[in-house]
């Protein structure tokens, strides 16, 4: 089976940070992934991540 994305939902706290949820569907399964972005020397980091 092959993973693939459903509903995405993003909100921007403040400039330089994303906060985002995403629905991934696995058959029939699905999972929640929530994650918080920063934006350090140029490039996205991954400061929190879950996975529900």
């Amino acid at each position: 089976m092959v993973p693939h994305p459903g509903s995405v939902f993003t909100s921007e706290p403040r400039p330089g940070a994303v906060e985002a949820s995403v629905t991934v569907y696995v058959g029939r399964r699905a999972i929640a992934v929530a994650m918080r972005l920063e934006l350090a020397h140029g490039r996205w980091r991954a400061e929190v991540m879950g996975v529900l």
